[in-house]
């Protein structure tokens, strides 16, 4: 199923799985140079960097967001 010439990926997407209709990617996020990668919040929109070893740990079903944040309050704190 891998590069399936059949659909155009754009870099650093491959096609690895179909079950009927449903198709599986997967879908590499590049790291800078200190092994950081990019994330947004999800209350704010603010960009924030996060190390990619530490994001590779955490469960599938989190929610991040940035450290300016309480979760669900949206009140930025002086000790964050």
């Amino acid at each position: 199923m891998r590069n399936d010439p059949r659909f155009r990926m754009a870099e650093g997407v491959e096609l690895v799985g179909r079950q009927g209709a449903s198709y599986e990617m997967q879908v590499s996020i590049p790291l800078d140079d200190e092994g950081f990668l990019g994330r947004q919040c999800p209350e704010c929109s603010l960009l924030f960097r996060m190390n990619a070893a530490q994001y590779k740990a955490l469960p599938n079903n989190l929610a991040l967001w940035c450290v300016g944040h309480v979760r669900g309050s949206g009140v930025l704190t002086a000790t964050r």
